[in-house]
């Protein structure tokens, strides 16, 4: 369906990718994606709900292990701090609409 819309790049959400889907798994799925002629440029949106490394941490191994080089992130911003250290210590871009009074979301990456 992609390449018949004539571009080479995709953004995998977790209906397409799904989370339960063992580390094996999702590798062997990035290798598919990128050796059908697709870009993988990114994940999300993912959700974060709990501040803890656990939650953070899978969501980032799952992103690594697909080959995502981005994070389109929906957070809290007290779990912010938390998914900034993840992001570094796996090198995965952020983004993250934050929304602001009067309904403004301005992005902002980390």
């Amino acid at each position: 369906m992609v390449k018949a819309l004539g571009t080479p790049y995709i953004n995998l959400k977790s209906m397409h990718l799904p989370y339960e889907l063992s580390r094996d798994e999702v590798a062997a799925a990035g290798r598919e994606i990128e050796g059908a002629g697709l870009r993988i440029v990114g994940g999300g949106v993912i959700t974060f709900e709990q501040d803890s490394d656990a939650d953070v941490g899978k969501y980032f191994a799952y992103a690594q292990q697909a080959g995502m080089p981005l994070i389109t992130a929906h957070a809290d911003v007290p779990i912010l701090p938390r998914i900034e250290r993840f992001a570094k210590q796996y090198d995965i871009k952020v983004r993250h609409p934050q929304s602001r009074p009067g309904g403004q979301t301005v992005p902002f990456s980390l």
